[in-house]
This record gives C-alpha cells, sequence and structure tokens, in this order.
C-alpha cells in the first residue's frame, strides 16, 4: 500500500471520528433544548443520532464524559463572547454597561442549552463543569456590576450593587422558571415584549437608585 493511500485512510478515519463526536455532542445540545437535563441519556442520544450507543464509550470513554465535554464547549464558548463584549462595550458609560448586563441576561434566555446548564448546575453538585459554568457566569456578571459602580461612592456602591444583584438574579429565577414551561406571577417570559418590560423595569430602578438620577436609555440593543 502507498504512503499517499495510507495518509488518505488515516485522514478520512480523524474527519470521520471528529464528525462522530461533533453529532454526539450536537445531540446533548437537541436534547437539552427539547426536554430538560432529567432527559439526558445514552438512550436519548441514541434515538436522536442513531448512532451505536458504543460509539460513545469508545470516543468519551463514558456518557458523564460526553456530557462533561459538551459543558466544557459551552463554557469555552461562554468565555470568548464575554471577552469579546467587554471588548465593545464602553466601561465609562453606566448606560452601555447596563445594556450589557441585559444583553448577557437575554441571551441567556435565548441559549436553551446554556439555560438548561445553569438549571442543572442548581440541583447537580457534584459535576464540576457546571459549577464552573455558573461561577463563569456570575464572575462576568460581577465585573460589569463593578464597572457601573465604580465611579460612585464606596457606601453607594455597596447599596447599587444589592439592587443589581437583586434584581438580576430574580430575573434569572423567572427565566429558570419559564424553562419548565411555566408562568411565575403576571409576566410571560416568554413574551419577547413582557422580557422588555421587564429589563425596562430593571433600568428605571438601577438608575433610580443611582440618586435618582435618570440616564438616557436610548442606546442600540435593549432600549428603555
Amino acid at each position: 500500500m502507498s504512503l499517499k493511500k495510507v495518509r488518505k485512510e488515516v485522514s478520512g478515519t480523524v474527519r470521520n471520528k471528529q464528525r462522530t463526536r461533533g453529532k454526539l455532542l450536537e445531540c446533548i445540545g437537541k436534547i437539552l433544548e427539547e426536554e430538560t437535563f432529567s432527559g439526558l441519556t445514552i438512550t436519548a442520544v441514541y434515538k436522536k443520532s442513531r448512532l451505536n450507543p458504543k460509539l460513545v464509550y469508545l470516543y468519551f470513554n463514558d456518557f458523564d464524559h460526553l456530557v462533561e465535554t459538551f459543558v466544557s464547549q459551552r463554557l469555552q464558548a461562554f468565555h470568548s463572547r464575554a471577552k469579546l463584549r467587554m471588548e465593545l462595550v464602553c466601561l465609562d458609560s453606566q448606560p452601555d454597561v447596563l445594556d450589557a448586563i441585559l444583553q448577557q441576561v437575554e441571551e441567556l434566555y435565548t441559549d436553551e442549552p446554556l439555560k438548561r446548564l445553569l438549571h442543572w448546575s442548581l440541583v447537580e453538585k457534584r459535576k464540576k463543569n457546571l459549577k464552573m459554568l455558573t461561577q463563569s457566569f456570575s464572575s462576568y456578571l460581577n465585573e460589569l456590576f463593578g464597572h457601573f459602580t465604580k465611579a460612585l461612592p464606596a457606601a453607594e456602591r455597596q447599596s447599587i450593587i444589592a439592587t443589581l444583584d437583586l434584581l438580576v438574579s430574580g430575573t434569572l429565577f423567572l427565566f429558570v422558571y419559564a424553562a419548565e414551561g411555566a408562568r411565575f406571577l403576571t409576566l410571560d417570559i416568554s413574551n419577547e415584549h413582557d422580557r422588555l418590560r421587564l429589563y425596562n423595569a430593571v433600568k428605571r430602578m438601577v438608575f433610580s437608585a443611582c440618586d435618582g438620577q435618570l440616564v438616557s436609555m436610548s442606546k442600540k440593543g435593549i432600549v428603555a
């Protein structure tokens, strides 16, 4: 057999392996979108992909490692998007920083797999990658909170950060609740108009808390 033919066969094998790995990882995302984290089973992956379950063990050692690889990919993607957003936002502008915070919150709502993973992290304490994903999301928001309040006196800074903590965490709770197909109180989070009402209410309360100074919110992205 010629060296050229051997190289071609090896290259084809590598591509097939990458395609199969990618298809299995894609199935994890689809299952999270269509069901919940409780639906993540090797049987569900087989039904979704029609691939032999033995391939999971061949390419990922076991099912848990397949899920961990998916979480790691989502974590890397989150870091990349967060880094890009930090480069684009004007960190000296309070309205721009608050827009960035709310855009991140909206991205969480529209990213169904990420939302499911964060929900999963609330009930699954043993998976390190899930914990890292939650910590990364929290750290990024905390960094934006710091930029939003950096020009304020120390005492006022603590008060405003507490306000942001309360409002953003309350919004995320509504998202987690809505992920199960339920509505909490009066807002229909699946309705874009209701989400905008929620974001605008957050803006009004945050800027009202900043010494009652109303700041123009006519910015690109989510607007009042």
